[in-house]
């Protein structure tokens, strides 16, 4: 990203010029792109696709993880973890369960860094994240956590909720 003149620290606390500047270095249209990013709108209000919150709805520097997607992840990377993704659903502090798994999301030992890459921030070796997999409980989502993973995701809910922001809504 230095080389095409982005700054990192910018990129990732979504700002929108710098977004759109790499998409258009990629050919990548930028919509969809920036529909599923987090955006700075100020110094305490996001934007993420049609809606905005403040900044104490995201888990800040926690690092929360689905121990069997990362797993799933060493596995399809023949064991280089560094194929590790973060999911968007993982970055907001009402989320903790994680939908595609049904399971409760961990978290990393110490505080993560900004531009820490999913390695960094969960350090952990495959047999690690198969003995978190294997002791992971089985949950379902609150109703909080699924009205706003949905309402995130474009689904509509009660006309008086969505109409009001996300962290209000919360």
């Amino acid at each position: 990203m230095k080389d095409l003149r982005i700054p990192v620290q910018a990129f990732l606390k979504g700002h929108t010029e710098f977004v759109q500047n790499l998409c258009h270095m990629a050919d990548q249209d930028p919509n969809p792109v920036l529909q599923n990013t987090i955006l700075r709108a100020n110094r305490n209000k996001y934007l993420l696709g049609n809606g905005s919150f403040g900044y104490r709805m995201l888990a800040d520097k926690l690092t929360k993880f689905c121990p069997m997607c990362l797993l799933n992840d060493d596995i399809s990377k023949k064991g280089l973890r560094m194929g590790r993704r973060e999911h968007l659903s993982w970055k907001f502090r009402s989320t903790l369960v994680f939908l595609i798994h049904n399971i409760y999301l961990m978290s990393g030992n110490s505080p993560s860094h900004l531009i820490s890459g999913m390695l960094d921030k969960i350090p952990f070796c495959a047999e690690r994240m198969q003995i978190m997999e294997d002791q992971s409980e089985a949950a379902k989502p609150s109703p909080v956590q699924s009205y706003l993973l949905g309402r995130i995701a474009g689904m509509p809910g009660p006309d008086w909720l969505d109409g009001q922001q996300l962290d209000q809504a919360a």
